[in-house]
């Protein structure tokens, strides 16, 4: 986990942390930067900058991404091993065999040993063209022989959209209160929203009391994010806010993917 701090010396910001060393095998390649502000707002937004550069950049090398799959994202490549699977692995279709007469004892030996030998040829290929799709973009082709059920369950798989952290508020340190402002793509279904939230959340730790508010890429919505206030419509506002999250751990969390009608109240 990274961290950062203010040095005395300078008053400004500085960020550390830590990335796999391949000389070492283990966790321990310290990183270190000077984020030039003064201000802990811009020093927090370029923390999780460099964190994503870092986990990108971590996930890249073989045994991260080995590591990679302790996390959330193993659903998606176990879900892909199962698809290609039930791709290649059920009986393969053949045309049927005109036969103008019945085949004698010596013919209907002869085609099941040929039979047995395109099959053990069929089977090779399989194996040997299982580890050429284990990437998502690969087996696209392959999914359209899916059948629509499976369709839907990997398009069902959420997935954390591309976001940008705008504004960070310290509410209360005593209670650990913060709140988040970010902004998402507004395509965003509302599973990959949920699965944001819950990882902002658990970015944060230092938040024990966290509201988390997503809102659209667009000019509306990082006004909003901002805190500045709107020249924009009633109507567009409402539609900028996508979602308010909220956690605790007395009450749990609270997910609300239709909040911009409270904007009426302001």
């Amino acid at each position: 986990m990274s961290s950062i701090y203010k040095k005395g010396r300078d008053g400004y910001y500085y960020y550390q942390t830590y990335v796999y060393n391949p000389e070492t095998g283990k966790k321990n390649k310290r990183i270190f930067h000077s984020l030039n502000t003064k201000e802990m707002t811009e020093a927090q937004i370029q923390q999780v900058e460099l964190d994503n550069k870092y986990q990108n950049e971590s996930l890249s090398t073989p045994n991260s991404l080995l590591s990679g799959l302790s996390t959330g994202k193993n659903k998606i490549i176990i879900l892909i091993g199962v698809v290609i699977v039930l791709i290649y692995l059920n009986p393969f279709k053949s045309s049927p065999i005109k036969q103008k007469r019945p085949l004698n004892e010596k013919s209907l030996k002869s085609s099941n040993i040929e039979h047995e030998k395109t099959s053990e040829d069929s089977k090779n290929t399989v194996i040997n063209k299982i580890p050429e799709k284990s990437r998502v973009e690969t087996i696209d082709a392959s999914i359209a022989e899916v059948s629509p059920e499976v369709k839907k369950v990997i398009k069902a798989i959420p997935t954390i959209p591309e976001y940008k952290v705008i504004k960070i508020d310290r509410l209360s340190d005593t209670f650990k209160q913060g709140k988040i402002h970010v902004t998402v793509d507004k395509k965003s279904s509302k599973e990959d929203m949920h699965l944001l939230c819950t990882h902002l959340k658990d970015k944060y730790p230092e938040f024990s009391n966290i509201v988390i508010c997503l809102y659209t890429n667009t000019p509306v919505g990082i006004e909003l994010a901002k805190g500045q206030k709107s020249t924009f419509s009633l109507q567009k506002q409402k539609k900028a806010w996508l979602v308010m999250y909220t956690y605790n751990p007395v009450e749990g969390e609270y997910f609300d993917n239709y909040p911009g009608r409270q904007i009426s109240s302001y």
